[in-house]
């Protein structure tokens, strides 16, 4: 309970003195004045101590809520100063600048425009790094002064003076100071993300640190259980010496407070109900930075990078690029066999057929496609299966399966692709089931539309029959090699290369057609097992 006997009024004495310098490492304090809150102002400086506790108190907004002198003195304890490990500075050249005239010159500079629009020049004295764009403005980063900062923006700029340009040093300022600090005790993010709920963020299975951000002044602070806050944000440096400041007695406070087990510690790494529900809607990951989400996006699985892109723009974008790392997709109705891959021999990502549009919008850079069908479908069905656009398609549609597909690739993936393949195995128990003309709707549609483009398209489509041979089968084979010849015929009226292989002996007939860059196979057969299954391995004495 807050009352005016554990509540210090703030005056202008800090607790850490702002004159001293950030670079000392320690210094001790001698001040027991507690800061309110980290948005406190000069407004809410004055606590009236003979205020009756009988009375109503008026509602509080969250600037206006005290906080509590932690139990023990913290004149007892040596306070770390935050040190400055970066700092981000602007200016101005005033001159347009021509990129690629500074890379062919300049042995300090690299510049890659299809990667990052501008040019990258390093130094040494002082060890900074300089992003120099077209139009003149340039970014400095790596200093650890603000002096350090501006006298490597001076250098810039007379470099690029030597080069020939008429550059100038102007609308020096610095963007950001990042700091960091250890305040050598475990902190309980837990408990600070409970009592300060307003200014903080803290999911552990998505970032391990809690993210604060504080409003007067405004900074963002990242602190870790182990003791390490980065505060980054800040223009000033007294900026930064002022967050820490406000926020030091809050975890010295919750240091004397009951901190849980190492058990209880990690346990709360797992995911919770309440938690779970918020990944859902995307809400959390939409409040991350964007380098954060990238690398969150590329350890999800497929389906969840789906489903979280479609609950913001931001986060449709921030994921968006881990998509653009494979180069392989297969595509089956057999929910197992549907995956991404970036290379052979790397792991399959499983996703849903359904997904299948998104999927295809999304990888830019597929080479290899694959489309595996185990249990084709030989009439239109009233109702689809929930496997995707193409699975629910009879194998005699207009355009076969590959059409099907061909209505849902967008016109970027055409560029990148190397090799198209389609497999269809149709197994039934006698070749008399097969009540169909047999199915060369792909081949027709390859043939009439597949020809002008680069990549190589394979198409295989096998009907094997599992039980013996009989005499109620032979009207159906009779019907099935009319329909081989008569491909044959066609194909080869076209000026395409055949091959017609009918053998009653063996039961395996087919026909294989070579147009171009489109090789199709199609063969029906009785099953053999001395020819299907593998030879059993030789036993060596």
């Amino acid at each position: 309970m807050f009352g005016p006997g554990n509540i210090v009024p703030r005056d202008n004495t800090s607790i850490l003195q702002p004159n001293n310098p950030m670079a000392t490492p320690h210094h001790q304090v001698e001040s027991l004045n507690v800061p309110m809150t980290p948005l406190s102002s000069s407004n809410h400086s004055a606590f009236n101590e003979s205020i009756d506790l009988n009375n109503n108190f008026p509602k509080l907004v969250p600037s206006q809520i005290p906080m509590a002198i932690p139990s023990t003195s913290l004149a007892n304890y040596i306070i770390p100063s935050p040190v400055i490990e970066n700092i981000v500075s602007t200016c101005s050249l005033g001159t347009a600048i021509n990129l690629k005239h500074i890379a062919l010159n300049a042995r300090n500079a690299e510049y890659n425009p299809k990667r990052f629009a501008a040019v990258i020049m390093r130094i040494r004295e002082p060890r900074t790094t300089a992003l120099i764009f077209n139009s003149g403005k340039v970014v400095v980063t790596g200093a650890k002064s603000e002096d350090a900062s501006k006298l490597a923006a001076r250098k810039f700029a007379r470099i690029i003076q030597k080069l020939g340009f008429n550059a100038r040093f102007l609308d020096f300022k610095v963007q950001n100071l990042v700091a960091a600090v250890d305040v050598q005790f475990s902190i309980y993010l837990e408990g600070i993300n409970l009592t300060h709920s307003q200014f903080s963020t803290y999911e552990p299975e998505i970032f391990p640190g809690l993210i604060y951000r504080m409003v007067v002044p405004r900074v963002v602070l990242l602190i870790f259980v182990s003791g390490k806050i980065v505060v980054t944000g800040a223009q000033k440096r007294n900026d930064v010496m002022d967050a820490f400041n406000q926020i030091y007695p809050m975890l010295r406070s919750k240091l004397d407070c009951a901190i849980p087990s190492a058990k209880s510690l990690f346990s709360s790494q797992v995911p919770r109900p309440e938690v779970m529900e918020r990944r859902k809607s995307g809400l959390v990951y939409n409040r991350l930075p964007l380098f954060i989400l990238q690398n969150i996006g590329r350890d999800m699985n497929i389906e969840d990078r789906l489903n979280f892109m479609d609950t913001s723009h931001r986060v449709h974008r921030a994921i968006r690029p881990s998509f653009r790392v494979f180069k392989i997709l297969q595509i089956s109705d057999e929910s197992a066999e549907t995956f991404l891959q970036e290379n052979e021999e790397g792991p399959r990502f499983h996703f849903p057929a359904i997904r299948l549009p998104d999927i295809l919008s999304l990888c830019t850079n597929l080479e290899h496609l694959s489309i595996a069908i185990r249990a084709p479908f030989t009439f239109e069905l009233k109702n689809g299966t929930g496997n995707g656009p193409i699975f629910d398609s009879p194998m005699l549609n207009v355009g076969g399966y590959i059409g099907q597909f061909w209505a849902l690739a967008p016109e970027a993936l055409l560029k990148s692709l190397k090799s198209l393949s389609l497999t269809v195995d149709l197994v039934c128990p006698y070749l008399r089931n097969v009540c169909m003309p047999l199915p060369f709707q792909d081949l027709y549609f390859a043939v009439s539309h597949l020809l002008q483009y680069d990549f190589t398209t394979s198409i295989q489509v096998g009907i094997c029959a599992t039980e013996e041979p009989s005499f109620q089968d032979i009207p159906a084979a009779m019907r099935m090699k009319d329909n081989l010849r008569w491909v044959a015929w066609d194909m080869t009226s076209k000026g395409h290369k055949v091959n017609l292989e009918l053998d009653d002996y063996t039961g395996y007939n087919d026909v294989t057609v070579e147009a171009g860059n489109i090789d199709y196979s199609l063969g029906f057969f009785y099953f053999n097992p001395e020819l299907c299954e593998p030879e059993e391995e030789r036993k060596f004495e």
